[in-house]
C-alpha cells in the first residue's frame, strides 16, 4: 500500500447518519463488502479480488480511480459477472462515500471496460449479447423449428401458443459509443423485466428486436408495459411494438422473421 493518504469527510447521510471517515484502504473495502453483500451479491466468496483493493486505494490514496475501476469492471466480466450486478456493487462502494452515487465518469468506466472484456472472452458459439443479453437470430431461428416440431408432435396449432413480438427502437439507429452502451443495456433490462420466462428475445439488426412469447389474455398488456418500461426507465421513447401471428408451417415462419423489419 502506499503511503500517502487522502481523507474522505465525513458528511451526513440522507439517512442522518455521518459518513465514516475512512484515511485506511481496508477499512473502506470492509465497508464496501458489508454493503455489496447487504445489497444481494450473488456469491460472497467471490466478492474480493486485488481489482478491488486496488480501487479502495485509489480512493482513499492518489491512484487513478478512472483506471482502477476499469480493471475492476474487466475483472468482474471475466469472472462472469453480470454488468447490473457490477454496477450495484459499484454504488454500494460509493454509498460509504461522501459522494453518495458513482460519477458518470466512474459509471462509464466501469461499463466500458466490463463490456469490452465480454465480448473478448466471448466464444464464437455463443448466442447471446454479452451487454443486452437478447440473443442471435441463428438461435432464434432455431427455438422457431423447436416449437413448430413440439407443435406438430401435439397435434397443436403453433398460432394458438405463441405469436411473434416484434419491436422497432428507432432510437438505436443514431446512438454510438457510452450512448448506444446504456441503451443497449437498458433494452435488455427492460425487456427481461417483462418477458421474463421462457420467451426468447433476439437482436435482428440494428433497431429491430423479435422474440417468440406466449399467446396469451394479458399479452397486450405486457407489450403496453414494455413500452412504458422503455420510456420512462431508459429514455426510449417512441418505441414502436406489436404482436404478428405465426404462420401455421416453420417456411412460413422463417420467411416472417426474415421480413419483420419490411412490417414496420
Amino acid at each position: 500500500m502506499r503511503q500517502s493518504r487522502r481523507q474522505i469527510s465525513a458528511v451526513q447521510t440522507g439517512r442522518g447518519r455521518p459518513w465514516t471517515d475512512y484515511s485506511d484502504p481496508v477499512a473502506l473495502r470492509d465497508a464496501w463488502n458489508a454493503a455489496a453483500l447487504a445489497d444481494g451479491w450473488t456469491r460472497p466468496s467471490d466478492w474480493w479480488t486485488v481489482e478491488v483493493d486496488a480501487v479502495a486505494e485509489a480512493l482513499v490514496g492518489t491512484g487513478d480511480t478512472l483506471a482502477a475501476v476499469a480493471e475492476l469492471g474487466c475483472a468482474r466480466a471475466e469472472a462472469g459477472v453480470g454488468v447490473r450486478e457490477a454496477l450495484d456493487d459499484l454504488c454500494a462502494l460509493y454509498r460509504e462515500l461522501p459522494a453518495g452515487t458513482p460519477p458518470l465518469a466512474v459509471l462509464r468506466a466501469l461499463v466500458e471496460a466490463w463490456a469490452e472484456a465480454s465480448v473478448a472472452s466471448i466464444h464464437t458459439a455463443t448466442c447471446e449479447d454479452p451487454v443486452s443479453g437478447l440473443a442471435t437470430m441463428a438461435y432464434l431461428r432455431t427455438r422457431c423449428a423447436e416449437l413448430y416440431r413440439q407443435c406438430e408432435a401435439d397435434g397443436v396449432p403453433v398460432g394458438e401458443d405463441r405469436a411473434l413480438l416484434i419491436l422497432d427502437v428507432a432510437q438505436l439507429a443514431d446512438a454510438t459509443g457510452w450512448e448506444s452502451l446504456l441503451f443497449r443495456l437498458a433494452l435488455g433490462d427492460c425487456l427481461r423485466s417483462v418477458f421474463s420466462g421462457g420467451e426468447t428475445l433476439a437482436s435482428a439488426g440494428t433497431t429491430t428486436v423479435l422474440g417468440l412469447v406466449g399467446r396469451n389474455p394479458q399479452l397486450p398488456h405486457r407489450v403496453a408495459a414494455l413500452r412504458k418500461r422503455l420510456a420512462e426507465g431508459a429514455g426510449l421513447t417512441g418505441v414502436r411494438a406489436w404482436i404478428e401471428a405465426l404462420p401455421p408451417t416453420l417456411p412460413g415462419a422463417y420467411d416472417l422473421l426474415e421480413t419483420a423489419d419490411r412490417l414496420m
